[in-house]
């Protein structure tokens, strides 16, 4: 910190943001270790509930594993708020170690860990070498953090720049650019230009969200951000049939709201868990009306009012208690998957031999430059590949989280390498993105790249190809929107 005086909230935003910690770091601590014993105190109950559920319905040995998984999936949240890590880094591992406790851990003490009727196969080897890779990642980011320590404060445009005039201009035109995005088919159909504008969107809704929660906002501001553009924002992505990128959106305005307030945002978890609860068991049958051929056109006003009343006919009871016998937890449930993987490779499916991480090496160039550039490996694939889907439906995507991948493609020691690696490359990548005394809109980049990263589900080549060219990109649009901006008397 080299003696600098932290400089405080209520001062303009060309010299603070939220994002340092005020000077009386002591109050931060002692409230960031409240919060830590909080969440204790729900692992403690979720754990012991989860426990008594299971007793006596499932081998000993699977509910350890499982118990083991969800725990540790816990350890690093639980330092980062003892640690007071909301003044120093973006909480990417502690955000990944939950993704395993609420995917890989939970589901291994449910009874029926069948994915849509599936026969269940023995997951004592996909728990323990869950437990091993989580052990394996931690060390590995421990170890990198040590050794790649950020040397300069996140700044990619100078700071003098950075009045609330300025920023609301430039975040307003993100957000601009990215709603014409979703409301022109012809900017869907290029796939860097659409993930650099989706990208846009993330960082002017998260600079705009910043100066509202500093106080920097009139009231007209406010409304239209919490009652028109979040609202319509969460309509767009739900009526893609894509649930997860809702609810990714309530995380990503979630832990800007943490950042800055210093305190567990509760009711962002709250309609976190009201957006699963409710909307995910008329998903797929959304999809499958939606995604025909015939239905591909639909307005995405026809295409909420269609999920709404789906949403109202299930629960009614007119589409069925369960559709396709799917539930809740099967959606989440990757440790059944890992262990079907485990259970039929190399004797029945061979092992991949590192094929689905060839898109790595080219997927940082934009496509716009290289048109012809291949298409990254899918869960199509993947799905196929181990019959978890028929073979001969080539429409159909299979979750592909990464540690399955790593198995997929090299067995055990695959799983050993792979996690060390993500590891160190989380470590790497929390020291890049040094958000402390970062601006308002550099925050914003950092939390558009590095959040989404935690939730591991897709296969690597897919999650990691786009981001170096989508952090480039992102800097290149935000140094030339300020470029003819004039620094501030």
């Amino acid at each position: 910190m080299s003696g600098a005086r932290p400089v405080r909230v209520g001062e303009r935003l060309g010299q603070s943001l939220a994002i340092q910690c005020p000077a009386n770091r002591r109050a931060i601590l002692r409230r960031s270790r409240a919060n830590a014993k909080v969440v204790i105190a729900i692992l403690i109950a979720s754990a012991t509930y989860l426990l008594v559920a299971a007793y006596g319905k499932l081998p000993p040995a699977q509910i350890a594993g499982g118990l083991g998984i969800y725990v540790i999936g816990f350890i690093p949240a639980i330092l980062y708020l003892w640690n007071g890590g909301v003044c120093k880094y973006l909480p990417i591992l502690p955000l990944h170690g939950l993704f395993y406790s609420l995917t890989f851990g939970a589901p291994a003490l449910v009874a029926d860990l069948g994915w849509w009727g599936s026969v269940a196969v023995d997951t004592g080897a996909a728990l323990a070498l869950t437990i091993v890779g989580l052990l394996v990642l931690y060390a590995a980011y421990a170890v990198t953090a040590n050794l790649v320590r950020p040397k300069h404060t996140l700044r990619y445009i100078p700071k003098e720049k950075h009045s609330r005039q300025k920023i609301r201009s430039v975040a307003w035109g993100f957000i601009t650019a990215y709603l014409l995005y979703e409301f022109i088919p012809a900017l869907q159909n290029m796939p860097t230009i659409s993930l650099l504008l989706q990208n846009l969107g993330l960082v002017g809704m998260g600079a705009v969200y910043l100066q509202i929660l500093l106080g920097k906002t009139g009231d007209y501001e406010k409304i239209l951000f919490y009652y028109v553009l979040i609202p319509l924002v969460l309509v767009l992505r739900g009526a893609s049939g894509a649930l997860a990128q809702m609810l990714l959106i309530v995380l990503f305005l979630g832990l800007i709201y943490w950042q800055v307030r210093k305190s567990i945002p509760w009711h962002y978890i709250a309609v976190l868990a009201l957006i699963f609860i409710v909307l995910n068991p008329v998903k797929n049958e959304f999809r499958a009306i939606t995604w025909q051929s015939n239905n591909v056109n639909m307005s995405f006003v026809d295409k909420a009012v269609l999920f709404g009343h789906l949403t109202v006919d299930y629960y009614s009871g007119e589409l069925g208690s369960q559709l396709y016998g799917y539930t809740r937890m099967d959606r989440i449930n990757h440790i059944g998957t890992f262990a079907h993987v485990i259970a039929t490779t190399p004797d029945v499916v061979p092992y991949w031999g590192g094929e689905t991480y060839k898109y790595l090496f080219v997927g940082w160039i934009p496509r716009v430059l290289w048109p012809g550039k291949p298409i990254a490996p899918t869960g199509n694939d993947f799905g196929r590949r181990y019959l978890l889907i028929p073979p001969d439906d080539f429409g159909t995507t299979y979750n592909l989280p990464w540690i399955i991948e790593f198995y997929a493609n090299f067995g055990t020691w695959g799983v050993m390498v792979g996690m060390a690696l993500v590891g160190a490359f989380f470590a790497w990548l929390v020291a890049m993105l040094n958000i402390q005394r970062a601006g308002v809109l550099e925050y914003s980049v950092a939390l558009a790249i590095g959040y989404g990263l935690f939730y591991a589900e897709s296969n690597l080549a897919l999650m990691l190809g786009g981001v170096l060219s989508t952090w480039v990109a992102l800097v290149a649009v935000l140094r030339i929107s300020t470029m003819n901006l004039r620094p501030s008397s």
